[in-house]
């Protein structure tokens, strides 16, 4: 899966990635940013064994 999050404010700024920490249990994360601060996140399932 490939997100792209972009740095705004709504309101209060809610946290999305508030609570995920085990996301990465499952899931190898690649992020790169880019100069406008926009980030690329990239999600693979890990293969289980």
């Amino acid at each position: 899966m490939h997100l792209v999050q972009v740095p705004i404010v709504l309101g209060r700024g809610v946290r999305i990635w508030d609570g995920l920490e085990a996301l990465e249990d499952a899931y190898d994360i690649e992020a790169v940013s880019s100069p406008s601060g926009v980030t690329h996140l990239t999600f693979t399932r890990k293969v289980v064994s």
